[in-house]
């Protein structure tokens, strides 16, 4: 089984053509609100759509709720490989909206680096380079917060080979790790390095972002991983 990790509903361009549902699990508390899992079926591969939402922003870590959804599916699914695609902010002065940043290491402030399935990521590469697309590859950070100009200017001093920031990654790879499950984590800027983007340009980015990570990478992706028997 493949588990596709993402944090909001529009991140991955749902809904999917051809993925055949078979079960829904909502969250029902008050922390589980905007967590949804979608098992089913695409391209004879079984499949099961994780979105953690964005509830539980524990003060100085993050999306640490993120990490809670991935220990139950993890421990409830027979998951073999797991996909984290979503947005993420530029560090990066030359990164545009709508760049694909292969995530390679992760990292958190004050904790070891977590790297990706090597195998994974050279498929995802070729891949990416076969079907002539520019992706960059670096360090992604997660941090507790959706981080403006100012703030990415602090983190980009304390943090200098971070490239990107997110608010999930290391969460959920931490999990994937501990199971000895195989990760790969592809992301797309929507919010760039510039001191004047703002709001609209944001959400504009973002409602572009699902269809780019959905249509460029990740319906490929699983295409290749099939052919590849993973």
């Amino acid at each position: 089984m493949i588990a596709i990790f993402y944090a909001i509903e529009g991140e991955i361009g749902e809904p999917w053509e051809g993925f055949l549902l078979k079960e829904e699990i909502r969250g029902t508390k008050r922390q589980e609100q905007g967590t949804v899992l979608k098992r089913g079926i695409y391209n004879s591969q079984e499949i099961i759509l994780v979105q953690t939402g964005m509830w539980e922003q524990v003060s100085g870590l993050g999306n640490v709720y993120a990490g809670q959804v991935a220990e139950f599916v993890l421990s409830k699914f027979p998951v073999t490989t797991l996909i984290i695609v979503a947005t993420c902010g530029g560090l990066n002065k030359n990164f545009k909206a709508g760049n694909l940043v292969m995530c390679n290491p992760i990292s958190s402030e004050g904790k070891q680096s977590i790297f990706p399935d090597f195998k994974l990521c050279s498929i995802a590469g070729n891949m990416l380079n076969e079907r002539g697309l520019r992706f960059y590859m670096g360090e992604s950070l997660t941090i507790p917060y959706f981080a403006r100009f100012e703030e990415k200017k602090e983190i980009k001093k304390r943090c200098p080979e971070a490239i990107v920031v997110e608010m999930e990654n290391y969460f959920i790879a931490s999990v994937a790790i501990s199971k000895d499950v195989p990760f790969l984590s592809l992301r797309v800027v929507i919010d760039a390095f510039e001191e004047n983007s703002n709001e609209r340009e944001i959400e504009e980015c973002f409602k572009k972002a699902g269809n780019i990570l959905r249509d460029e990478f990740l319906l490929p992706f699983l295409q290749e991983i099939k052919k590849q028997d993973l």
